[in-house]
C-alpha cells in the first residue's frame, strides 16, 4: 500500500494521465479476489488500496491495525470520489 500511495502522489504532482486498459489490454483485473474495472491510474490505485485495506481488516486481530485499515479504506473511497465520482459508483456496483 505504501508503494501505491507514493506512486499516486508522484502521478498527481507530475500530472501524468495513464490508462491501464491500454497497458494490460483488458477492461478488468482481479485484486484480492475482487474484479475491479481498469482505467486511469488516479482511480485504480486508490481502489486497489481500498481492497487491500478490507483484506487487512479481515485478516488482522489488532484493534489499532483494524482502525488504521478502516481509515485507509475511507480515505481511498474519498480519493476515488474526488478524482472521478462516476468511477466510485461503478466500483460499488461491481463489488
Amino acid at each position: 500500500m505504501a508503494v501505491l500511495i507514493v506512486a499516486l502522489i508522484v502521478v498527481e504532482i507530475a500530472g501524468i494521465d495513464f490508462d491501464l486498459r491500454e497497458l494490460l489490454g483488458s477492461d478488468r483485473t482481479s485484486v484480492g479476489g475482487q474484479d475491479i474495472p481498469l482505467g486511469d491510474v488516479k482511480v485504480v490505485f486508490p481502489a486497489v488500496m481500498g481492497i487491500l485495506a478490507v483484506a487487512l481488516i479481515t485478516r488482522t486481530r489488532g484493534i489499532y491495525t483494524r482502525w488504521l485499515a478502516g481509515i485507509i479504506f475511507v480515505a481511498s473511497a474519498a480519493i476515488v470520489y474526488l478524482t472521478a465520482p462516476e468511477a466510485l459508483g461503478d466500483l460499488v456496483e461491481r463489488i
